[in-house]
């Protein structure tokens, strides 16, 4: 929740440097209330995965977290082909497999 909030605290401060006003600020929210509720679901559920990542990395030990962490991104590559039916590039694919096998050794290397 903290970078979160410096990063809305950030980007207030921001428009308010740039010659904005906390008026346009609120009016430009209101007039695109529905992009911003749009974007409102998928911030929270992020900002929640977050908070879950700091409560996963308290009970778990620091590889195994590190595997997990690292499992999202290829996961997320993975949903994207399939069924989003992305193509994924073979420097994408090579960068993915590194990926894999760099957590599955850092792994041994742990134990």
């Amino acid at each position: 929740i903290g970078t979160e909030g410096t990063k809305c605290t950030l980007s207030i401060l921001y428009v308010l440097a740039t010659g904005g006003t906390p008026k346009s600020i609120s009016t430009y929210l209101w007039n695109e209330r529905r992009k911003f509720l749009l974007l409102a679901v998928p911030a929270g559920i992020y900002n929640f995965q977050q908070t879950l990542e700091y409560v996963a990395l308290k009970n778990l030990n620091a590889a195994i977290f590190s595997v997990i962490v690292q499992t999202k991104l290829l996961t997320t590559a993975v949903f994207s082909a399939t069924l989003l039916g992305k193509k994924l590039r073979r420097a994408q694919v090579i960068s993915l497999a590194l990926l894999t096998s760099g957590v599955m050794l850092a792994q041994l290397h742990s134990k």
